[in-house]
């Protein structure tokens, strides 16, 4: 689900904000608050999850 939330933000505007790590790019601020115990699925947790992303202005 987290992908296809990812993949929405392009058709709908939304450009998250990145900001310069050690390691190279990243978001500038993410998280995830599981408001379940997750579960192990095929390709990572999986379970209700809040996802929150400090996402770029809106360009007038």
């Amino acid at each position: 689900m987290t992908r296809a939330l990812m993949e929405s933000w392009g058709p709908a505007g939304v450009e998250p904000a990145s900001a310069r790590t050690s390691t190279g790019d990243d978001y500038a601020s993410w998280y995830e608050l599981y408001t379940d115990v997750p579960t192990m699925g095929p390709t990572g947790p999986e379970g209700t999850v809040e996802v929150c992303v400090l996402v770029l202005p809106a360009s007038s």
